[in-house]
């Protein structure tokens, strides 16, 4: 018997190992299958495909499926979708989706902090950065790594060594060798 679940494991799988076409087949089969209805789990799964392969015409169509089928307002999905067009080079649709949001947390606003740093908008990610510690969402170890990122782009040196001193007395984060790294390449 073929659940949600199977499909989603089966989809994952093919993603997993890199198979793309093969991904894409299954999720059209998966959408066909009379008794099988698309969940959070299986469209974060498939827009993640889209993001790693830079299936953007791929993900439109996916973020078309999620204003239809009503999960827009799903924080999982929406980090997703946001993290999505962030890696297919789309800044501004990943900006007006986080924007839509009604509810961020801070995987939502780490995948936009991520998608400035890595499309080249360092100051940008940092603005967002000092907006999500305003907003009452602390930041965590990925949200640092990402404004690190962001610093070592950018070549804001001052700024990022701020960030990475005060880590653990601020957000009670104890830096990694990821975050150490990015100190390194900020230098």
């Amino acid at each position: 018997k073929k659940d949600i679940v199977v499909w989603t494991v089966m989809l994952s799988g093919f993603l997993r190992k890199g198979k793309w076409n093969r991904s894409i087949e299954h999720f059209n089969e998966m959408i066909a299958a009379e008794k099988s209805a698309l969940d959070a789990v299986s469209l974060v799964s498939i827009l993640a495909g889209c993001s790693s392969s830079g299936a953007l015409q791929q993900g439109r169509r996916i973020h078309a499926m999620v204003i239809k089928i009503g999960y827009q307002s799903d924080i999982f999905v929406g980090s997703a979708v946001i993290n999505m067009y962030a890696n297919c080079a789309e800044i501004c649709d990943a900006e007006r989706y986080f924007g839509s949001m009604k509810e961020k947390d801070a995987a939502c606003w780490n995948a936009l902090i991520s998608g400035y740093s890595m499309n080249g908008y360092g100051n940008d990610a940092i603005d967002l950065f000092l907006k999500m510690k305003g907003s009452g969402i602390n930041p965590d170890e990925w949200t640092l790594l990402s404004a690190l990122c962001a610093c070592s782009h950018a070549g804001m040196v001052d700024q990022g060594l701020h960030i990475f001193h005060h880590m653990a007395e601020f957000w009670n984060i104890v830096p990694n060798s990821k975050h150490y790294a990015c100190v390194i390449d900020l230098l």
